[in-house]
């Protein structure tokens, strides 16, 4: 994805963006790779305890609906497959970057799971992106998170303006920082090699105008997200207050994703009820 030298100088020098774990860049590079035999995968992943326990968590959730329990590394590798695999190695990593230690660390921490279960429950429903949507619905906020970790003065001031003023709140990080809290999360994603697509999706899910209309994947992948995003603010999964006052119906993204034969109102029980019943395996 190209990004403007002025950005990247801007948030070079104002984000120290984190790498990936060692151990998950080792997976997500295995995964990528087709060549890689199972077994160097399997044997990668149990080099770390802590991502090995924490795969087979999250291989056990309703995420994956696997009928039997994931015992072992091997069977994860069998039952989910490669690309899913890379999936919760990124999952397992991110925890490391939620410090969960105030209310606002509480709320990031608490969308990003509710974007993750409402766009795995919309990627089937839709047939899309049903490998990425987890991990994009995790991540696509991954970038208020850096910003809260490394200015976490000025970031609670963007905040406190967006809530009280009601603005939203890319429109007040422009302000202040001249770049949004989406751009920064496309660049971490892009600096963990992770997709084109991907990182295109989360850097614009704020802004699907800015998307290129003829690459028809990452018009759509960037629609779901902000789609998990409307779901979970009208649920108030990361929000200080329910919106409940949301007309899915005429939301743009719903139009992109043609998914107006949803039923809206089953769908974010749903996902409240997906939620409530997975928020504990992280």
């Amino acid at each position: 994805m190209p990004i403007c030298e002025e950005l990247k100088t801007i948030i070079d020098t104002t984000c120290d963006l984190p790498p990936m774990p060692l151990v998950a860049g080792r997976i997500v590079s295995l995964a990528s790779d087709p060549e890689t035999d199972a077994k160097v995968l399997e044997r990668a992943i149990q080099a770390d305890q802590a991502l090995t326990a924490n795969v087979l968590k999250i291989a056990n959730s309703s995420f994956y609906g696997c009928l039997r329990s994931i015992n072992t590394v091997s069977s994860a590798i069998v039952l989910i497959g490669f690309k899913g695999i890379k999936s919760l190695a990124v999952a397992a990593s991110l925890k490391s970057f939620y410090r969960r230690v105030d209310l606002t660390e509480k709320m990031l921490w608490e969308h990003s799971i509710g974007s993750a279960v409402a766009a795995h429950i919309l990627s089937k429903k839709l047939y899309c992106y049903p490998e990425e949507a987890f991990i994009a619905g995790l991540m696509h906020d991954i970038g208020k998170v850096i910003l809260n970790n490394q200015k976490n003065e000025l970031f609670s001031k963007i905040m406190q303006v967006s809530y009280n003023d009601q603005v939203p709140l890319v429109e007040v990080e422009k302000e202040h920082l001249g770049f949004t809290h989406a751009e920064v999360g496309g660049l971490m994603i892009q600096k963990w090699n992770l997709s084109d697509d991907l990182v295109e999706a989360v850097t614009f899910h704020h802004n699907l105008e800015g998307i290129d209309p003829l690459k028809t994947d990452v018009f759509r992948f960037a629609a779901l997200l902000d789609l998990t995003n409307k779901i979970c603010a009208h649920l108030g999964i990361g929000y200080r207050n329910p919106a409940e006052g949301i007309d899915f119906q005429q939301l743009k993204s719903v139009k992109i994703l043609k998914a107006g034969d949803l039923n809206f109102l089953k769908l974010i029980e749903e996902v409240q009820t997906g939620y409530e019943a997975e928020k504990g395996i992280f």
